[in-house]
């Protein structure tokens, strides 16, 4: 969890904030912005279809696929799931 909480903080946070929340001046003002990843809609996706996003992004919007290798990609699952027990 500790790698990928690094990896999301360097890559991922600049859009889904450290807390995963989306709130940050990027993330709230793409179109569509970017979703709160400890919200229940994304807690309920598979781990694939989480996996299927971090790798390939989603068209038409402002998530960019990831080059990182699956062990990593993996890792972000993880942490995905983690970040609704995350304190403040």
């Amino acid at each position: 969890i500790a790698e990928a909480r690094d990896h999301f903080a360097d890559h991922c946070a600049i859009c889904h904030a450290n807390d995963g929340s989306g709130r940050t001046m990027i993330g709230s003002n793409i179109y569509p912005p970017a979703p709160d990843r400890r919200s229940n809609p994304t807690q309920a996706l598979t781990d694939g279809e989480l996996m299927y996003i971090i790798k390939n992004g989603i068209r038409f919007t402002g998530m960019p696929g990831c080059d990182g290798k699956d062990d990593e990609n993996w890792k972000l699952v993880l942490f995905i799931r983690h970040i609704p027990k995350l304190g403040p």
